[in-house]
């Protein structure tokens, strides 16, 4: 069984768009200046109000990004698979994060220092372009997650949150690490509901809710659900 320390960084991030688009010597300048780094079950990555800093690539394992809405209240709002990678555009460090993020289970990511990206982007121009592309790409996401959640019905969005964590599941595994608790929450929805929706989607075959995950089985019928 291939582990973390087996995956060959290159290789393996060409599973995500934005890492396959970049010019060949952009790739291999990030790789070369990344370090692999692991995190435990819960540990945090960093929290909202550090300031932002450097490329993160997750090579195994998963995060759990939270929101706060208030003094003692965090929400979930995504979770991000192996091939997710994390990143803003040169000239953003000092920011502060908006979001908390912490592994989800044992969680291998390559870093790449904010130092060296402001080294290979004055090396290599394209690579500017590129994390503003990334960071658009982060904010669309955002946005139609929000749109989601104003105007779908409860099945709907529980239909669309599943394909969207799909879609940032890049190596094609099933939704480990998703439980029931954790889309109701990123849905807004009562556990109790959210497992409603997750049985009637499953007795209509677009589902299989397994142990500690849930497997796509009908991608179709289930994005007609979540376009309702």
């Amino acid at each position: 069984m291939k582990t973390a320390a087996d995956i060959d960084p290159r290789a393996f991030l060409q599973i995500n768009p934005w890492f396959a688009a970049l010019p060949e010597a952009v790739q291999a300048a990030l790789i070369e200046a990344g370090r692999r780094v692991s995190f435990a079950k819960d540990e945090w990555l960093f929290a909202e109000g550090d300031a932002l800093g450097g490329l993160w690539a997750v090579l195994s394992g998963s995060l759990r990004m939270a929101v706060s809405v208030g003094p003692s209240r965090d929400v979930l709002f995504e979770i991000a698979g192996p091939g997710a990678i994390l990143g803003h555009p040169v000239g953003f460090e000092g920011r502060p994060r908006l979001v908390t993020t912490r592994a989800g289970a044992r969680t291998v990511m390559l870093a790449v220092p904010n130092a060296a990206l402001l080294a290979i982007s004055a090396a290599q121009p394209a690579l500017v372009r590129a994390l503003g592309e990334l960071y658009h790409a982060h904010v669309s996401h955002i946005l139609l997650v929000a749109a989601g959640a104003l105007c779908l019905t409860p099945r709907a969005k529980v239909a669309g949150r599943l394909l969207l964590l799909a879609a940032g599941r890049l190596d094609g595994e099933p939704l480990a690490g998703v439980t029931q608790s954790d889309l109701a929450e990123m849905t807004g929805l009562s556990r109790k509901s959210a497992n409603g929706h997750l049985q009637a989607l499953q007795a209509k075959g677009m589902i299989q809710v397994e142990y500690g995950g849930v497997r796509i089985v009908d991608e179709a019928k289930l994005r007609a659900v979540a376009e309702r």
